[in-house]
């Protein structure tokens, strides 16, 4: 099954082992989903990534 989600969705997934959010995240580790995003969605992720950093 494939998946779209927003930028929230991906950082809150990565940040916290608990909720919905990481359930979706571990999914896509596991090969259970397949995320498909863009290239806005990504570049939004690394810059939010970085600024934590």
């Amino acid at each position: 099954m494939r998946v779209i989600i927003d930028t929230n969705i991906l950082i809150s997934g990565l940040i916290s082992k608990k909720g919905a959010p990481s359930k979706i995240i571990n999914a896509v580790l596991l090969a259970q989903l397949v995320l498909v995003c863009n290239q806005v969605t990504l570049a939004k992720c690394l810059f939010i990534s970085q600024c934590r950093l």
